[in-house]
């Protein structure tokens, strides 16, 4: 539980860093994207707010001083450089997009909202839930409990051997980090990434409209985006910090169209700045940038860009993609002696960067184009059923949409590029739609498992996501088009996506109780509130044009402020139900930490375990106070087991450990125990180690 004054002081300590983070948004879209739409200059905003949160806190981990004070001194320094960003020139007008058909308009508008509803409804039925996904329980939490234990990220964390997992690329954990660390409690963990949510479906809405598609055609694909099963898991039930990969790889790719059509310089930095945060959040990441910045000088150089320019715009592209996810190879060289470890770069034989034989790669890192032209039993009954369960008929029909928009594409470049000056970027955004396809189905792991039983792949579709991202705008201007075969037909479209959206829900959010019409009312107070800010922002008081001008300002500032005490105070209610029943009940293991062993103790990880919570993160305790460890030996810089018991019993005592978790072993589950002791469990055996509680899963010791 956390106390009232601890509490108090966390939320002014966040609330101080959103606002700066959203001060220096503010003041960089002002004065380089002056008289912009609204839809990208809402995706500016966020793009700007995203890399000036993950910089307040990526900075002072680089200097080793990671603090709330020093986390708010970085954010006010983003604020500061917010004011030198150069005054950009307006944007030249651009041409009306084709117009909305009203019952089209109102499918998309019906769609959206239920894509809203469910969402909402979802978070308040599951937000007093800790956290249980594997690879969040595995790697992002507890690396993010380290760096605040260490300050520093000069250091890999490695919980899980033979892994590479403290190697990833981290600016999507710095939002993880970012809403833990006020309080050193995990409590609004959950919540972290659905302002990233929303980021990347008004970035899918903006590069629709980009590309001058219709609203509604618009609004269905950016809802449908957000309807993909694989999606919702991964944003709101898991809150994974992929997230923060498709908002910043979404919004990186409407500037890039606005870039190829206007090749104005703000529309570059912002482009830049979007890739650079993608590049460095996720490994998928660096090969879907790459694929972007490829389709972008294709789209340049088909728009009659000049070598020279293109060479200057590149290195400066290239210089923010650095500058935004540079540093995690950098720690990866520092600390590992290798930028892209666990990867051994050796092209045509001449070794670069050499890493220890990947054991886990070669028996179940397999890819989908493994499968390609053989295992009709594996598509069967594992590639096709995950597809249809985690990407669903909405991803189906930002595909199909796609596919027809670049034909679309071309034969309007056939007949004359003059009769629709999208048709490039169009082409352009398919086309790197279609390699990150290709790539996603070359990822090691993508069809994650052992020989002909890819059992994890469906999971593993998010790799797919950034595909889907740059289909999502061409799909909606191909939507848009059906219309100019007549009303009924582009209706009859319209409604077949919606259908298609309605269905992603249902696979999203099968269970889901009573939870919706709470969504429901939830999703009505804030429309209500924004409609009435609004109004109140653009009423003027006949004869009195100072009163006009001020009642829209106070509007939103008193709207602020109560979203800010209503803020503060179901946060409050939040950790209290939330810490109330943290991990109780889930593990005999778990229980015994939490009433004996919740803050103060050295604990060591040692074993396998696949099934239940994993033990990683849980150990660390409510206030994330217990150091954490997996008792192993590092060869060559990879985390692996002991090599025996009088070496395992040395490495714990080096440690200074106080208790002692072993995993069970791979096949351990709840009812259905291991036959026999693990070795490491034998080990602790001969040693005399004091059991203190055990489950089907894990066994707790007390080493001293």
């Amino acid at each position: 539980m956390i106390r009232s004054g601890e509490y108090l002081v966390g939320a002014a300590h966040l609330a101080a860093v959103v606002g700066l983070c959203a001060a220096a948004a503010v003041f960089a879209i002002r004065r380089a994207l002056p008289r912009v739409e609204a839809a990208p200059s809402v995706v500016a905003g966020g793009l700007v707010f995203t890399a000036a949160f993950v910089a307040a806190h990526v900075l002072p981990l680089a200097l080793g001083i990671l603090g709330r004070g020093s986390v708010l001194a970085a954010a006010a320094l983003a604020a500061l450089a917010a004011r030198l960003v150069p005054r950009g020139a307006p944007a030249p007008p651009r041409p009306a997009a084709e117009p909305t058909d009203r019952v089209s308009g109102t499918l998309a508008a019906a769609a959206a909202l239920a894509v809203a509803v469910a969402t909402a409804g979802y978070v308040l039925h599951h937000a007093t839930e800790p956290s249980t996904g594997l690879d969040m329980v595995n790697i992002h939490l507890p690396d993010m409990a380290s760096w605040i234990q260490s300050g520093t990220l000069w250091h890999v964390y490695q919980f899980v051997p033979r892994l590479a997992h403290g190697n990833y690329p981290n600016n999507g954990d710095m939002v993880l980090l970012g809403v833990t660390l006020p309080w050193r409690n995990d409590f609004a963990v959950r919540l972290a990434m659905l302002p990233w949510l929303g980021l990347a479906v008004a970035a899918i809405y903006a590069l629709a409209r980009e590309l001058r598609a219709p609203a509604g055609a618009a609004l269905l694909a950016a809802a449908g985006f957000a309807a993909i099963p694989i999606v919702a898991e991964s944003a709101v039930e898991v809150a994974l910090p992929d997230t923060i990969l498709w908002a910043a790889f979404a919004g990186a790719l409407v500037f890039v169209v606005r870039h190829v059509r206007e090749g104005r310089r703000a529309d570059l930095v912002l482009a830049g700045v979007g890739l650079g945060l993608a590049f460095g959040t996720k490994w998928y990441g660096v090969y879907a940038v790459a694929i972007a910045v490829l389709a972008w000088l294709a789209a340049r150089a088909a728009t009659g860009g000049r070598v020279r320019d293109l060479a200057r715009e590149l290195g400066s592209v290239t210089a923010l993609i650095a500058l935004g996810g540079g540093i995690w190879l950098v720690r990866n060289w520092v600390e590992s002696g290798n930028p892209v470890f666990p990867v051994r770069v050796a092209p045509f034989g001449v070794l670069i960067f050499d890493a220890p034989h990947d054991v886990l790669r070669e028996q179940a890192g397999y890819t989908v184009a493994g499968y390609v032209g053989s295992g009709a039993d594996v598509w069967r009954h594992h590639l096709l059923p995950a597809y249809r369960d985690f990407l669903g008929p909405a991803a189906l029909a930002l595909a199909v949409g796609a596919l027809g928009a670049a034909a679309g594409a071309i034969a309007t470049l056939r007949r004359g590029r003059g009769r629709d000056a999208n048709a490039i970027p169009v082409l352009a955004l398919a086309g790197a739609a279609v390699l990150c396809a290709v790539a996603y189905a070359l990822t090691p792991y993508s069809a994650q498992g052992g020989p002909d039983l890819p059992v994890f792949v469906g999971p593993n579709t998010r790799y797919a996501v950034p595909a889907l991202i740059a289909a999502a705008g061409p799909a909606a201007w191909a939507l848009g088009r059906t219309a100019r075969w007549g009303a009924w037909a582009g209706r009859a479209a319209h409604g077949l996506v919606a259908v298609a959206l309605l269905d992603g829900i249902r696979r999203s959010y099968a269970v889901m109780d009573d939870a919706p019409l709470a969504g429901a009312a939830a999703v009505a107070v804030v429309a209500a509130g924004f409609l009435a800010a609004r109004r109140a922002h653009h009423r003027r008081a006949d004869g009195d044009r100072a009163a006009g001008r001020l009642a829209g300002p106070l509007a939103l500032g008193a709207g602020a402020a109560v979203a800010l005490a209503a803020s503060a105070a179901g946060g409050w209610h939040l950790q209290q139900r939330f810490n109330d029943d943290r991990y109780r009940g889930a593990d005999a293991t778990f229980d015994w930490v939490l009433a004996h062993a919740p803050a103060h103790r050295r604990i060591a990880l040692a074993g396998d375990w696949s099934h239940g919570i994993a033990p990683v993160f849980p150990m660390f305790g409510p206030r994330l106070r217990n150091h954490v460890a997996y008792a192993g030996e590092w060869r060559r810089h990879r985390l692996d087991y002991a090599p025996g018991g009088d070496r395992f019993l040395a490495l714990l005592r080096a440690g200074r450990y106080d208790l002692l978790v072993v995993g069970r072993g791979f096949d351990a589950a709840p009812g259905n125990p291991p036959a026999m002791e693990t070795r490491e469990e034998r080990w602790a055996r001969t040693a005399r180690l004091r059991q203190l509680a055990r489950s089907d899963t894990l066994t707790l010791y007390a080493v001293r």
